[in-house]
This record gives C-alpha cells, structure tokens and sequence, in this order.
C-alpha cells in the first residue's frame, strides 16, 4: 500500500484541516456546515473544495458563494412490495399503527421507497402517535396541515421510536430558500403563510427532504435541507421547485427512518381516517370542494379541479361523493364525467335518468379519480346539466400505494 502523501491547507475549524492522497482516491478536508460558512473566503479562493459533514456531501467556493455537488442522498427508488400500515384514527390528538417490525426504507412514494429497506427494527410497544410528544423537532403542532408518521431508530437502538412530520407547501422560491404557506383544506388565493413551531432555527439542518412535485408533476426525488426558520426552508438542489409544489422533511437526529402513512390535523383535532393499506377514507368534519356550483359544465368542456389540501399530498387518486338536484319539470337523462386531463380521457362517470316533472337529487358515490398531473382532476357534464342546482363535491378519501 501506497504511503499517504499529506498536502496541508489554510482550512480550519473542521475534524479535519488536510488533503490526504492515498494511493489512487483522495480524502478532502472535513468540515461541518456552520465551520464551513464560518469560513472567510473570496475571489481568490476559487475553486476551493470541502467535505461537508453535516450534509454529506461535497462543497465548491465558486468565489462568491458555496455551491453544492449533486445530491447524496439521491437512491433509485425500492419497489414496496406489500401495503402500507393500515393507520387509523385513536384519539383527539393521536392515531394508532398496527405493525411489529420496522424496516428502514427511507420515504415511500407511489408505491416505492426512497432508500434500501435495511435496517429493521422491533417497534415500541405503545403503537399510538400522539401530539405533542411525538413531534419531530416542533414543540406545537400547527393546525390545519397534514401530517406524516414515521418509524425511526438509531444505529444500536433496542426499538424504533414514532414520530410525526409536518408536510410543507411552497411559496414564494427565491433561489434555495423556499418560503411556506398553507397547505390545508381551503386553498384559495392569495396564498396564506404558514409558520411551524421547530425547536430551533435550523434543527432541520442535514435532514432529508422527499419533493413529492415539481415542474408540474410528481418527482420523488430526495434533497436535504440546508436552513430553516419558522416560515421558510432553503435546500440543497432546489431543482424547479415552485410556488405551490409540496415536500415532507424527515424526522431530525435518526439514522433511520420509513414513511408509515399520513394523517390531518383540522382546527381542533385529527381527523378520523380508516385505512386498508392504500384505500384511505376519512370522516368528521364535512370535507366538500365547492367549485361546481348551479349550472352545467358542457362535455366536451372539462373544467380542471384542484383537490390540493383536502387529501394527502402523496395521494395517487381522489374518492369522492357528487351531488346535486335536477330542478326542473323536464325529462331525459344525467350525466357526469371525470377525467384524468382535459383531453376527454375520461376515468369514470355516472349516468341518471329523471323519468318525472319533480325536483330530482343525484349522488353518485364512490367516484374515484387517478391523478395524472399531482392532485387535479378534470370534470364535465351533461344532459339536463343546465337546470342542475346545488352541485358540490364531498371528498370522502383518497388512493395512497
């Protein structure tokens, strides 16, 4: 073996201050994030490399700021391979997971993990996640905003512990620092900031960060996060992260982790879910999307429908109930149509006759939509369309792999 060649530098402040050459690889100087902005660079130190601890990766001065090598973290996806925990409601401030084991696998998207399924780890005997106490890094929840449950352990831990993370929405992107505003139900414009209670300024520093959407689509790609305050974020690879795109921090100071399922907290409490594993409904308080008012939505006219902050970010498809009544004397058929674009791809729709010169009520339940672009849908109608009043949708759930 080669003996290692050790070139010293000006670097200081980290665990390690050298560049060490042995045999064919290289070992950069070692600094944690706050030792490396402690730092006091300019133009001429260029081109200057550190290894960044804390995140895990590889830092490069390009004279003027510090610009991060691709992320690390980034793993091809692990296909599941079975349902997810079948979590439901326990509690006003608490809900229940069933399983015995967890298996580290990272987060869960469309029906994949995000890291190698390794390590497991038995679970805690109390499988109830309550508030506050199973905040990850929050000293308060914050109303109104759906939530995550994860299983994390350490390197050595006996048991793996439960904890919940909130899922966060973008507002306004000015380079890698992302503002946050509500991403709940009742979602209009102007958007409304959101704030969250961390235990610290920048706890969440070195934390892993799923992008459920970006560019319009889903992503699944995972950063981490390199700053946060109560209100905003800033990343690693921002990526095309925009206004209204949605993401899910890890639980701060694990080694471990995996996505078990999520969860909404309302004004006062959690909301009563039942899941099968990937059917999820949920019930309490009368989840309606009131965009289709009196009046018809002519086929082939699809009208888009955006169900952001009624079901869980990481839903595939919505379920839900639509009604309305026929007012009018005339006869002659119903019909409603959902697709998943405005491209007359229709998914699912449902077909009335009113054989009478009464008042008629429609409901057609049990309407589920798959998702092509995140969280949206598309709906047309026709028939007796124009004399339907009282149109509503009611959102009874949703489709999470």
């Amino acid at each position: 073996m080669a003996t290692a060649n050790v070139v010293q530098t000006s670097i200081s402040g980290g665990s390690s201050n050298a560049l060490a050459l042995q045999g064919d690889g290289a070992f950069l100087p070692k600094l944690d994030t706050a030792s490396r902005l402690a730092l006091t660079l300019g133009t001429p130190d260029k081109g200057l490399m550190v290894y960044d601890t804390t995140l895990s990766t590889i830092c490069v001065w390009s004279g003027t700021a510090w610009e991060l090598v691709a992320d690390s973290s980034d793993t091809p996806l692990q296909y599941a391979g079975g349902a997810r925990d079948a979590v439901c409601y326990a509690g006003a401030q608490s809900v229940r997971v069933f399983r015995d084991y967890a298996t580290m696998g990272g987060f869960r998207f469309r029906g994949q993990y995000t890291k190698s399924l390794v390590p497991t780890f038995p679970m805690p005997a109390n499988k109830v996640v309550t508030s506050p106490g199973a905040l990850g890094g929050m000293t308060a929840k914050t109303n109104e905003n759906w939530y995550a449950i994860f299983a994390c352990a350490n390197t050595g831990d006996a048991t793996a512990t439960l904890k919940m993370m909130p899922f966060l929405r973008a507002g306004v992107v000015a380079g890698s620092s992302i503002g946050l505003v509500k991403g709940g139900e009742g979602l209009t414009p102007p958007d409304v900031a959101q704030t969250y209670a961390w235990t610290s300024a920048n706890n969440l520093v070195g934390v892993d960060l799923l992008v459920i959407t970006e560019a319009g689509g889903f992503s699944g790609r995972v950063t981490k996060i390199t700053a946060n305050s109560a209100s905003s974020i800033s990343v690693q690879t921002i990526g095309s992260i925009a206004n209204h795109d949605t993401f899910l921090p890890a639980p701060p100071g694990y080694d471990h982790y995996v996505y078990l399922g999520s969860f909404y907290f309302d004004t006062l409490e959690v909301r009563n879910i039942y899941v099968s594993g990937t059917l999820v409904k949920t019930k309490g308080i009368y989840t309606v999307y009131p965009n289709t008012a009196s009046g018809a939505y002519p086929y082939p006219n699809f009208v888009e429908i955006d169900g952001s902050g009624y079901i869980s970010p990481l839903a595939t498809a919505i379920v839900l109930d639509s009604s309305c009544v026929l007012s009018t004397a005339s006869t002659g058929e119903y019909v409603e149509y959902f697709a998943g674009d405005g491209s007359l791809h229709i998914v699912q729709s449902g077909y009335v006759f009113k054989d009478n010169g009464g008042n008629m009520s429609v409901v057609f339940s049990n309407v589920q939509v798959p998702f092509l672009y995140p969280q949206k849908f598309w709906y047309a109608n026709g028939g007796l369309a124009a004399s339907r009043i009282n149109g509503q949708f009611n959102v009874t759930g949703w489709i999470e792999p």
